[in-house]
């Protein structure tokens, strides 16, 4: 793989892991709903010009049904719920936690979406939920009543990415990723409307929380999401997909440098149960896939 694409992979794993940083600085003063009315509504402002295309009309014609959907699982439900984690969990965690979608995209699509699971993704299975169980450890004994409700939140969310992986690799092959989004983010604004000014602040957030949120909308949301666009059409889905990896070790670091948050032997030995869990599940089936193909071809 050429050099620009491995800094491309970086550089997106770096903004995405920021995005744990921005949500833990912001929520405290705007609250979930309001922070992603925020987030959801800036970045479906700032991709309208795709909604006035005509490729997008007609996408949205025949899949608007698709795309309400994606607004609920890809956006005004997980960020919601990251955000409400991030209350309690700091973002280095947060991040770990979100770092299982993979896991959960192998239990739906065998629970729903008739996928085969292997033996080594059964075991990789195992593994992501004891990381899991590790890093959480020391958050259910500070506060087992919210520590537990901050993870089972994250874990909603993981799962909400998941459906939204398996529900558009089945039944929106044929829709640009662009559309995608922009319909998708149309949606996840319009849910968050109604939430967001019900709680919205009483008192005025301070100008980190305001540039936290705006950053969160334009670096985190809209730019992140051309950028992966451009690495999905150069260097495939497979590929792309190692950013997962990466995005917990830019956060745990970003938390490190700006929100003095501590490494702990708990939080590194879960970072290193949840990497191979996820490996496991990830890079077998494609390994399989190969196989099975070239086979075919001789």
């Amino acid at each position: 793989m050429k050099s620009i694409y491995v800094l491309s992979l970086l550089l997106l794993a770096a903004i995405w892991g920021s995005s744990f940083l921005f949500m833990r600085v912001a929520v405290v003063e705007f609250g979930p709903f309001a922070l992603n009315l925020i987030r959801v509504g800036l970045a479906a402002l700032i991709l309208l010009p795709i909604c006035l295309r005509k490729d997008f009309r007609q996408d949205f014609k025949t899949h608007w049904k698709s795309f309400m959907l994606l607004g609920a699982s890809n956006y005004a439900i997980p960020f919601t719920l990251l955000s409400y984690t991030s209350l309690t969990i700091n973002s280095g965690t947060t991040s770990l936690i979100n770092a299982t979608t993979p896991i959960f995209t192998a239990i739906l699509g065998v629970l729903f979406f008739t996928q085969k699971i292997t033996r080594v993704q059964l075991i990789g299975l195992f593994f992501g939920f004891f990381g899991i169980y590790i890093i959480s450890q020391k958050t259910l004994l500070l506060d087992f009543n919210q520590g537990l409700l901050a993870i089972i939140a994250g874990l909603i969310a993981s799962c909400g990415y998941g459906l939204t992986i398996l529900y558009s690799k089945k039944y929106l092959q044929a829709v640009s990723a662009i559309n995608l989004t922009a319909g998708g983010l149309f949606f996840g604004a319009l849910y968050l409307v109604f939430p967001g000014i019900v709680y919205w602040p009483t008192q005025m957030p301070s100008l980190n929380s305001w540039l936290a949120a705006l950053l969160l909308a334009t670096l985190c949301t809209v730019i992140a999401l051309i950028i992966f666009f451009q690495i999905i059409k150069k260097i495939g889905v497979l590929t792309s997909s190692s950013v997962t990896f990466l995005i917990p070790i830019f956060a745990i670091l970003w938390g490190t440098l700006f929100l003095n948050e501590k490494i702990t032997f708990n939080l590194i030995v879960g970072v290193v149960v949840i990497i191979v869990g996820t490996s496991l599940i990830i890079f077998k089936p494609f390994k399989s896939f190969k196989q099975t193909t070239s086979k075919k071809n001789r």
